[in-house]
């Protein structure tokens, strides 16, 4: 009998037919489809992988992937052997083994469908292949080397071009479950869970007890027995009450492996995408705390309002079969489980008692305390271990540690830990019951400074140490090992926060607010806490308390008294406190309207009003030192980190403003820039900021006074990209015209301008050292240069979606890339070869960037999301889940600890990258208008913009007499029906809505675009509508039934603008792809593409007589088309920036155009000539039409106003403006506040020097 072979060559060809069968299954094998029909593959569990097909096509397949060699036919025969008995993951199905071709088997792999399944199984096969080589093998054939697949060194050496980067998944997620290292008894309640869910595989149990029984630490420890039965374990604690969709998407960002999962549109959508997952993976899930959720005075185990969602969630995973287990810790039962439970049930519950006098004893000889009265002790404490704890620290600080003196003393009954918190609470002096309160609001370790900083009266520092040392010895508060600060058990936080609560209603029902006081000592909720800490703060304490004086005192009218009895006597009472901030941010979430209100000469701290409108308010004289305003105006364009990593630079439309990020504070503003800010750098020593503009200068900042040092000229070209050299000698500059500038910064020189790239520049990148420097352009290339010589390298065809969307590691030698969409990639900077791509990812990505030590790196997306990767394994990290819009730049802090985000949502962020928590949110207003239109009749205006709401105008007057609300994203198109019915919004949530004209009424939602909706249009002829979308499609829409009649596609990139023709017959589609369609509206059938512009088109107009069809471009020029040709008849310049909107007179005889150089232009059509420009707005105009009666033209801009234009005179006859936040309110005298603040509110409405 023939020797089998397991040597290294047999191993290899073994490997390597299951790389490629692993490879055809994931789709990853090219140019495969005439071998397709001869492969017959099925999956017939999660793990075993069917194929049938014939030797050679096998042979064929290994040929075409290619990552490894081509194996010969009978090599592949040998490879089935070996699988099959010296590795044994392979079946063989035949029934005729000899002399046949035919290949019949199953593969029985060791892991099964995921995004790593072939990493995984290849890592695998190694180990199994050597655990069952003979030693005869070993001897002779020696060791055989796995592929390593998780280091990025080998990774890099051995993956071909484009290759998915491959590795594995995390596996458990632990959250902030408490450190279980000294665990006490027990052993019997943990077999008896265990049986539950490994032998009886239970679905839903949960764990009950008092408080302080022990349950978290037991479901943790239970966790870390089991770790080995599950592929996930996620445990999570509820006592912060995260609503259920928030939970929702952190539970499926693990089971996914960090996929983003859709769940936006319902919660019930949320519940079934974890009950598939949990179906498809083995996983525990513990929720901690889940009494959290429910309300102690009503019915047991009833639903605080907005949680009820959660008992459809434990309905669902108790009634539907799944494998995995869900864990809930309690002190009640939860309503409606009770009917499901039973010992033969795969529901349960578990009652958890008191230790054992055994364990107790334990305890009581590890403190060197008697034992022999343990019994007598547990008795007193029903066992209860955070009790017995808080006993045996008041035995040890107050009895000497007498346990008999202790009993003797001791008088309470105890029924519940409240009893003994309580009874603790009392023997505590003023100022320790205070730190008590502060502890408990934080909700996480808090500092001595910190701690002290919050007191009212200021105390002591030896006084405030005293009493922490105290409450730290009787157990009440604990101190965090790695922060050093000081916090509470979550019981007797928990507890804390309800006296908190119950204290405030109290004093507010019986109308007998005392100041100094509890409003007046502590802050319910702090403005300027992590955004993580407030956000808790408002949920767990200040709506509670807000539910309950509802609850109790209705709403309206007698809330409203209660408070102004409040406020007059903050007004009567002039010391110093948290009570005015209290006061607006109860009024706040009682929903009361604070318009008007007389806050002047308060100490108005700790109020989050970024959010709120306060028109007419009075805050003259106030002290807002510690609340926090909506502090800036206009959109971010661009974020730099100080090189000490505590302030950020922004780019917010023309200035550039400087950020405390600690405080969340405004600090300076620099203003001098005449058009957006494209670019923002700090200097390495921080002294300078470098700004970039699309007015075609560069501006060079002092970082301390704001103060603008030098303007550098780039004439004829904006500035998109600016970078400093590290040795802090050169700033280079890269813009519209292709060319790189490098200026010397001591004189302000340009000293060299390298050309090569032929379309605007993207991105710039300086290697470490700075001998190297590295562009991207719009002309698909990126070019590596000598910076010392400023010759070009090398040239790379390395494409970038934009400015953001390339960055370069340390050590100078990979460049990682968002390209072609959704591709994100790794390349070596050396050949210009691709070394990986990210399996999987299915958004457009906006930005990417390496950590400093080069071990992760960040993508953004379109997709909301900030990704953190692993980049030797190829796992992601984590992905933070928080803006509203897409997210177009993300960079590391300095020191790598914080990562920083902008969106189009208008906000900045900054994470902590150990937790993923958002720690700090930065918000502008911003309220430009981005499309307006008349009425038929001309007497009414439509307008839409940035704050999501849709306003309708009287003409004549100029009010806005109804604001039409629903959509979540910017409005970016509105327009009146023919007849006048209806109006129609266009969003940015890809949404179209429609509404009553005359009522304001909400009629209909048309879903179908996957995108932003960016235009939307009227037939005259019938109720058809069309728009286009961000998601490269026009949709034609049947406005009576709200049906979809036809979806045009064909454009390459985003569609911006959409027209129909006079007769209705014809749809033009201007896009980004610098093209314009015309399409057939009976058909659906694309008539003709015009080409010709070099940039975007961005707007699209029919002549109202002549066959034409005028567009707008980016390339700043109009053309006129024919539309039966397709020929361009004339071409229109006097913009010298981008043209958004155009509009053909109702005689045709003029045409209006508008773009981002803040003038409107009036065309006679005829000659091609420019009557007039209108001039008085201030920044860039987004939409232009005319009247009906051809008297007038409006319009409407990024500076916030509509204008009404007379067209005889080219006088602005009437400017509309939506109401700003703080329209009039009165800031006069206040502090607490920097002149960048100030100003700021000056420009949202605020007023000084106002009499009142």
């Amino acid at each position: 009998m023939p020797r089998r072979n397991d040597g290294p060559k047999a191993y290899e060809k073994a490997r390597r037919l299951l790389e490629v069968m692993l490879a055809y299954v994931n789709d990853e094998i090219e140019d495969c489809e005439h071998i397709r029909p001869h492969i017959e593959i099925h999956w017939k569990t999660d793990k075993c992988l069917v194929i049938k097909t014939k030797t050679r096509y096998l042979e064929a397949l290994t040929s075409l992937e290619s990552s490894g060699p081509a194996l010969k036919r009978s090599d592949v025969s040998e490879a089935i052997n070996r699988l099959k008995d010296h590795v044994g993951i392979l079946d063989d199905y035949r029934t005729v083994t000899k002399g046949s071709e035919l290949r019949h088997f199953a593969l029985n792999l060791w892991y099964g469908k995921s995004q790593f399944m072939k990493s995984d199984n290849l890592q695998r096969i190694h180990e199994v292949w050597e655990a069952n080589r003979s030693k005869k093998s070993k001897e002779v054939g020696g060791d055989i080397t796995p592929v390593n697949l998780v280091e990025s060194a080998s990774l890099i050496e051995t993956v071909k071009d484009n290759r998915p980067w491959q590795g594995a998944s995390n596996k458990h997620s632990w959250g902030e479950a408490p450190d279980v290292s000294k665990f006490y008894g027990r052993q019997a309640e943990l077999a008896t869970l265990q049986t539950w869910i490994v032998d009886d595989g239970c679905r839903l149990i949960t764990v009950l007890g008092m408080g302080g029984m022990g349950k978290s630490a037991l479901s943790v420890k239970l966790a870390q027995q089991l770790e080995s039965e599950f592929e996930k374990i996620i445990w999570r604690s509820l006592w912060n009450a995260p609503p259920l969709q928030t939970l929702l998407q952190d539970l499926l960002l693990i089971l996914s492996g960090q996929q983003v999962v859709d769940i936006n549109q319902s919660v019930d959508a949320g519940i079934v995408a974890v009950l598939k997952e949990l179906r498809n993976c083995r996983c525990l899930v513990i929720l901690d705390n889940f009494e959290s959720l429910l309300q102690a005075e009503r019915m047991q185990g009833s639903y605080c309002p907005g949680y009820e969602d959660y008992g459809h969630l434990l309905q669902s995973l108790a009634d539907s079969p799944h494998k995995s287990c869900l864990l809930l810790t309690s002190r009640e039962k939860p309503i409606g489980l009770s009917a499901k439970e039973g010992l033969q049930e795969p529901v349960r519950a578990f009652q958890l008692t008191g230790l054992q006098v055994v364990t107790a004893n334990s305890i009581l000889q590890d403190q060197q305390l008697d034992t022999t009265i343990g019994r007598q002790l547990v008795d007193q404490y029903n066992g209860n271990p955070l009790a017995l704890k808080i006993a045996i620290a008041t035995i040890q600080s107050l009895f000497d540690g007498n346990v008999t003196a202790f009993l003797a003393a001791e008088t309470v009954v105890f029924g519940d830990i409240a009893d003994l918190l309580a009874q603790q609470i009392k023997r505590l002096s003023f100022l320790e019951r205070q730190i008590m309160e502060w502890l408990a609001i934080c909700r996480e370790p808090v500092s001595i400074a910190v701690l002290s900083s919050k007191l009212i009266p200021t105390v002591k520092s030896q006084a405030l140490l005293d009493a922490l040392t105290a409450l730290q010895r009787r157990s009440l508060i604990e101190r965090d090992s790695q922060s050093q600060g000081f916090t509470q058990q979550p019981v007797v936080m928990e507890y804390m926060t309800e006296q908190i609560i119950d204290q405030c209603c109290e004093l507010i029902w019986e109308n007998t607010v005392e100041l100094p006081g509890l409003l007046s000592t502590l802050a319910l909720m702090e403005a300027d806490a992590k955004d993580y800490i407030r956000q808790t703060q408002q949920r767990v304490i200040v709506a509670l308390i807000a539910r309950q004086l509802k609850d109790r005192l209705g709403s309206g009218k007698v809330l409203r008294t209660r408070c102004e009895h409040i406020l007059q006597q903050l007004h009567e009472d002039s010391r110093p406190g948290y009570a005015a901030g209290n006061l607006i941010n109860l009024m706040q979430a009682l929903q009361l309207d604070l318009s008007g209100y007389d806050f002047s000469g308060l100490c108005v701290w700790q109020v989050y009003l970024s959010d709120l409108a306060l028109p007419e308010t009075n805050f003259s004289k106030a002290d807002l030192s510690r609340s926090v305003f909506t502090q800036t105006l206009g959109g971010f364009l661009a974020v730099a980190y100080h090189p000490g990593g505590q302030q950020l630079a922004t780019a917010i439309s023309n200035e550039v403003v400087v950020w405390d990020i600690g405080q969340g504070k405004q600090l300076l503003a620099g203003q001098g820039h005449t058009a957006w800010v494209m670019c923002v750098a700090y200097s390495l020593d921080g002294k300078l900021i470098a700004t970039g503009s699309r007015d075609e200068t560069i501006r060079l900042w002092d970082a301390e006074t704001g103060q603008c040092m030098k303007t550098l000229p780039c004439p004829g070209s904006w500035v998109q990209t600016v970078v400093f050299s590290p040795d802090g000698q050169y700033l280079v500059s890269g813009g519209s015209d292709g060319a790189i500038r490098v200026w010397e910064v001591a004189t302000s020189c340009c000293q060299w301008i390298w050309e090569g790239h032929c379309d605007r520049i993207l991105a710039l990148k300086f290697s470490a050292d700075g001998q190297t420097l590295v562009s991207s352009s719009m002309d698909q290339a990126t070019r590596v240069w000598d910076f010392a010589s400023g010759d070009c390298l090398h040239t790379w065809e390395i494409s970038i979606n934009w400015t953001l969307a390339m960055d370069l590691s340390s050590d100078g030698s990979t460049l990682v890339t968002g390209s072609d969409g959704n591709l994100v990639k790794l390349w070596d900077l050396a050949t210009g070869k691709c070394r990986f791509t990210l399996p999987d990812y299915r958004s457009y990505v906006w930005s990417v960037a390496f950590a400093q030590d080069g071990q992760t790196f960040l993508t953004s997306s379109d997709d909301k999301t900030i990704k953190l990767w692993d980049l030797a394994t190829g796992d992601c990290l984590q992905t933070w889940l928080g803006h509203s819009h897409f997210v177009w730049l993300t960079r590391f802090s300095p020191d790598g600890q914080s990562v920083v985000s902008a969106s189009n949502d208008q906000t900045v962020k900054v994470w902590d990258v150990t937790s993923g928590q958002c720690l700090q949110t930065l918000i502008t207003y911003s309220n430009w208008l981005q499309s307006v239109a008349f009425s038929p009749d001309g007497e009414y205006l439509v307008s839409g913009g940035e704050d999501q709401q849709v306003r309708l105008w009287q003409t004549v007057t100029g009010d806005c007499i109804r604001r039409l609300s629903g959509h979540t994203n910017q409005v970016s198109s509105v327009v009146f029906s023919s007849d006048g019915r209806y109006i129609a919004s266009g969003s940015d949530d890809a949404t179209i809505r429609l509404w009553n004209a005359t009522s304001g009424e909400y009629l209909r939602t048309l879903r179908g675009h996957t995108d932003g909706v960016q235009s939307v249009v009227f037939s005259s002829v019938g109720n058809i509508l069309a728009s286009g979308s961000y998601d490269k499609t026009v949709r034609l829409w049947d406005v009576t039934s709200g049906e979809c009649l036809q979806i045009l596609a064909g454009h390459l990139q985003r569609i911006k603008a959409v027209a129909f023709s006079i007769d209705g017959a014809m749809v033009a589609s201007g896009s980004d792809d610098h093209t314009l369609k015309l399409w057939a509206v009976g058909s659906g059938a694309c008539l003709h593409t015009l080409e010709g512009h070099g940039d975007w088109v961005l707007a699209v107009a029919f002549h109202p007589q002549q066959s034409w069809v005028a567009s707008g471009s980016g390339d700043h020029t109009i053309k006129i088309w024919d539309i039966v040709t397709g020929e361009c008849l004339q071409t229109l310049e006097k913009d010298s920036q981008r043209v958004r909107s155009v509009a053909f007179s109702l005689d045709g005889r003029y045409l209006a155009s508008c773009g981002d150089d803040a003038t409107v232009y009036l065309w006679d059509v005829e000659t091609g000539e420019c009557q007039r420009s209108l001039t008085e707005h201030s920044s860039a105009v987004w939409s232009v039409e005319f009247s009906p009666d051809g008297r007038y033209l409006v319009s409407c801009s990024e500076d916030e106003t509509i204008r009404l234009w007379d067209l005889k005179t080219g006088i602005c006859t009437k400017v509309l403006r939506p109401q700003r936040p703080y329209e009039n309110m009165n800031i006069t005298n206040v502090v607490g506040l920097t002149v960048a603040q100030r100003n700021t509110l000056k420009a949202l409405g605020a007023v000084e020097n106002a009499s009142r």
